[in-house]
């Protein structure tokens, strides 16, 4: 019943009202419509949080391909819109496996990227770094125990849309946070992994633990998404340039400066030994991931909140 009403008042309201094709056309009217449609989504995201059988059907009658039309239409003032979206979309995924399998087959995981391409350009006129966070949540609860989903959004561009939202704000830590989050999660599939390293992952981390050196969460998930894209069965030359671009001493940096975090030290000692093997390779360089052979990697812990 959430989900009905929620979804019913946003279409009629947002709309223009009952007579079909009717356009809005006073600013009052298309103010009054954009507080609708982000009061429903807020509405709707509560219910699916709340309910786990309205989240699921949610997913069986149609949200995702409504969620994929909102954030293709928000316009460049409306990132309260976009922020309400992410997050209903974000909550619908979460823990529910069926509603990843409605996403992608929707088209969520192809117009992704896209959308946060949009919402980076966005942020030139007006600086939400909330939305880039919501987005990057995104990612990581579509890919989460989802190899259909990783492949489909790492062929449309989201290694290089998340990268970018850590170049866009590289001080806010909640986003540099979320970034690594969502990175870790997609190199959980080792084609995925070669395609974050080949893209500049291993810098982008490497970046985000200098500019949020005092924030524990940074390091953490940032080592579990170094962890992720390193393993593998056929890896040695990504860890190779990961030895070259001085990983092993960010890490001990990182140890020292964090002693008493478990998560942190768990993952630093699989990066240190990941890394140990042949240890006098070329000196640190900012050599080009791009240059770098691209390589893969194995999912070494789900991630999980810590």
């Amino acid at each position: 019943d959430g989900g009905g009403d929620g979804g019913g008042d946003g279409d009629g309201d947002g709309g223009g009202g009952g007579d079909g094709d009717a356009p809005l056309e006073t600013e009052e009217e298309i103010v009054h419509a954009r507080a609708v449609l982000r009061k429903s989504l807020r509405h709707l995201n509560t219910e699916a949080n709340r309910n786990a059988r309205v989240k699921e059907q949610l997913g069986q009658h149609g949200l995702f391909a409504v969620l994929i039309d909102v954030l293709n239409h928000v316009r460049e003032g409306d990132l309260h819109i976009f922020y309400a979206a992410l997050k209903l979309l974000s909550s619908a995924v979460f823990r529910c496996d069926e509603n990843r399998d409605h996403a992608r087959a929707a088209g969520v995981c192809v117009c992704l990227p896209a959308v946060i391409r949009r919402q980076i350009a966005f942020m030139a006129a007006d600086p939400h770094p909330d939305v880039l966070v919501a987005s990057c949540t995104c990612v990581t609860n579509l890919a989460h125990n989802a190899e259909a989903n990783r492949l489909e959004m790492c062929k449309s561009g989201v290694i290089d849309a998340v990268l970018d939202t850590m170049e866009c704000a590289p001080v806010q830590k909640d986003l540099q946070r979320s970034a690594c989050w969502a990175l870790l999660t997609l190199a959980a599939s080792d084609s995925v992994a070669r395609e974050i390293a080949a893209a500049g992952g291993i810098g982008a981390v490497l970046a985000a633990f200098l500019n949020n050196r005092d924030d524990a969460d940074v390091a953490h998930f940032g080592c579990w998404a170094l962890v992720n894209v390193l393993v593998g069965d056929a890896n040695e030359d990504v860890v190779d340039f990961a030895r070259r671009e001085g990983v092993a001493d960010a890490v001990r940096l990182l140890t020292e400066r964090f002693p008493a975090h478990e998560g942190i030290g768990d993952k630093a000692d699989m990066l240190l030994d990941l890394l140990a093997e042949d240890s006098a390779a070329a000196p640190s360089g900012n050599a080009a991931a791009a240059a770098s052979p691209r390589r893969r990697r194995k999912k070494a812990t789900r991630n999980r909140r810590r």
